[in-house]
């Protein structure tokens, strides 16, 4: 169960990291911050990052953005310099649920319902 302060913490990583992506990081595809989990002692961020990227594999902008990592807790580290003791390790885990959700949806809309199988299933149990 999360605090207040790590709710707020989580909140704070989510924006100055998604506004990072967004200024720095752009020739890697369009990078969103998914989530952000915070441990209770504020040292350790798992940061949820999904891509939308032409031309590349979304793992592969992933894996090239994690060269990056140590550029990006700098610049994090300069925007919330004033607002944590210390600058929580920041763990970067690759998030596929999105083109998941797309690839499921894709698949109950290839689904076709026979016309016998359409009727009301409640009048089916009156009988």
């Amino acid at each position: 169960m999360s605090s207040i302060r790590t709710k707020k913490v989580e909140s704070l990583l989510q924006k100055e990291l998604g506004e990072i992506f967004q200024k720095h990081y752009q020739n890697h595809g369009m990078v969103t911050v998914t989530e952000v989990s915070i441990t209770p002692d504020l040292y350790i961020a798992k940061v949820y990052l999904s891509f939308l990227v032409t031309g590349l594999d979304a793992q592969a902008a992933f894996e090239q953005l994690l060269h990056h990592e140590q550029d990006v807790r700098y610049r994090l580290s300069q925007k919330i310099r004033h607002q944590l003791r210390k600058m929580p390790e920041l763990h970067f885990i690759f998030d596929d649920r999105t083109r998941h959700s797309i690839h499921m949806e894709e698949l109950f809309n290839s689904i076709e319902i026979p016309k016998d199988a359409k009727t009301d299933s409640s009048t089916d149990e009156l009988k």
